[in-house]
């Protein structure tokens, strides 16, 4: 069984799909899109393309390998997001081949269910928004949602007047008064922020006890992200946008707070991060430091296609 091309479809505007066909006729599919740079991961799979066809898809890691390694330049969003896609097919098409489901060659399921939270939050305080917000909440609630995730919103400055961090404080407050203490609550921060200016944030929010913060401070630097930890008594998230297991040793080995009582939680993009196995890697990499795991990717293709492939498709996570 050879390749015998590699074609990419875009479905939506933000997103992109690449499949890879055998001569046979099993076909893979995989996700290539990176969030606001939708066009630069095609040319990367039309240049993996070149090495591929005519080789065994069946001999994953030998190509994963050679694409990662025999360039100069590696790494990277838009490469590692391309390759992610690619891995992500071939492995499609090895379910297919054995007709088994890709969980299944790589250790059988562990869980049943899996618990998810939904995107929620309060925008502003005007009676619009806290309408909208209430029946949204309603929604989800009825869906047996019981952990959602909301932001600040906005541009944040280096340093913002009082009157900001109070808005977006009060509406994190208000959040917690309506869905009481026994569901969970976090708030990513997109990076936004400087250390001085997410300490003070956070420490406006540690009443509500949230279950986590996301991203309080740009990822790629683990030392103001180590000094934010350090200050919080909750849990700090980081990781959607690590690429590889390396980006991640580095955070678990530098990054982890003084108190043992605050458990960092790693966030790995499966679609970024270079495929499944590169992923399990680097979840077992956050578990044998002891921080929990928060599975993260792009909803954006599963928004496009009616259903998954065969070799992907297992029973759809339910919120717990």
């Amino acid at each position: 069984m050879k390749i015998a091309s590699v074609d990419q479809y875009f479905p939506r505007r933000r997103t992109r799909l690449v499949k890879v066909t055998t001569d046979t006729g099993i076909v893979g599919w995989g996700e290539t899109t990176l969030e606001g740079k939708p066009k630069s991961t095609v040319a990367a799979v039309e240049e993996m393309a070149e090495y591929l066809v005519g080789k065994d898809p069946l001999r994953i890691e030998h190509h994963w390998q050679h694409i990662y390694r025999s360039a100069f330049y590696r790494g990277g969003n838009v490469l590692m997001t391309a390759l992610s896609g690619i891995d992500q097919a071939l492995w499609d098409i090895k379910g297919k081949h054995y007709a088994a489901p890709i969980y299944e060659l790589l250790g059988g399921a562990v869980r049943d269910r899996i618990r998810i939270y939904a995107h929620w939050g309060i925008r502003s305080m005007d009676e619009r928004s806290l309408s909208h917000a209430r029946q949204r909440l309603e929604t989800l609630q009825e869906r047996g949602y019981t952990a959602y995730k909301a932001g600040p919103g906005g541009k944040w400055r280096a340093h913002e007047p009082p009157a900001m961090v109070d808005e977006f404080v009060k509406r994190a407050y208000t959040m917690r008064e309506w869905v009481g203490p026994d569901i969970e609550l976090a708030f990513d921060f997109h990076g936004k922020m400087t250390p001085a200016m997410a300490i003070e944030v956070c420490d406006q929010l540690k009443g509500m006890r949230p279950m986590f913060v996301e991203e309080p401070v740009p990822q790629e630097n683990v030392d103001a992200l180590k000094l934010v930890s350090d200050h919080v008594p909750f849990p700090i998230a980081t990781g959607e946008r690590f690429l590889t297991r390396w980006g991640f040793r580095e955070c678990l080995e530098r990054g982890r707070p003084r108190s043992s009582n605050r458990t960092p939680r790693t966030l790995v993009g499966s679609a970024n991060s270079g495929g499944s196995p590169r992923w399990r890697r680097s979840t077992t990499s956050t578990c044998s430091r002891i921080a929990r795991l928060a599975p993260w990717r792009s909803p954006h293709a599963y928004r496009s296609t009616p259903r998954l492939p065969t070799s992907l498709r297992r029973n759809r996570s339910r919120p717990v």
